[in-house]
């Protein structure tokens, strides 16, 4: 799932809970709930690998799709500093995941990325290839229009939150 999804659904679930600490859980159990849906990523390869002096183009991917998450939170929270913290908050997964690929030898962070890779991400359009279906663009536009649904019922949660 791209980071503005889990930035928003975090965002929305923390603010959504009247209990702030069982808030921050929802918020980073969002993003492993998230993550179990087939989806669509963009790449980052050169992160991924390594890469850093052509990683420029992912690195602005990431920042345009957390910009995104960003401007959706602070349009719509109605507590701005609880918005803000469920949405980092669901992001430390990836975060993590970025410090593994920073760190490829650190052995914790190597178990939690490919923790979330084999286990999380096995029903994503990306690890199975569509293989069966003639019409991955159609695979792709409902996973689209998952990712669409997701961000469209935080918007509601964090405008319908006290």
């Amino acid at each position: 799932m791209i980071l503005s999804i889990h930035f928003i659904a975090g965002a929305a679930a923390i603010s959504t809970i009247t209990n702030p600490f069982l808030g921050i859980i929802s918020a980073f159990l969002s993003h492993f709930l998230l993550d179990i849906l087939p989806h669509q990523e963009y790449s980052i390869l050169n992160i991924r690998h390594g890469q850093w002096q052509d990683a420029f183009t992912d690195f602005l991917k990431i920042s345009l799709d957390l910009s995104f998450g960003f401007l959706i939170v602070i349009l719509f929270a109605k507590n701005l500093f609880l918005g803000l913290l469920g949405g980092f908050v669901a992001l430390v997964p990836d975060g993590i995941t970025f410090l593994s690929f920073v760190y490829p030898k650190n052995k914790l962070f190597g178990q939690i990325e490919s923790f979330q890779d084999s286990r999380l991400h096995i029903d994503s359009v990306e690890n199975y290839k569509i293989k069966n279906n003639p019409d991955k663009r159609f695979l792709a536009f409902l996973t689209l229009l998952e990712q669409l649904a997701i961000i469209l019922t935080a918007i509601f949660f964090l405008v319908k939150s006290s």
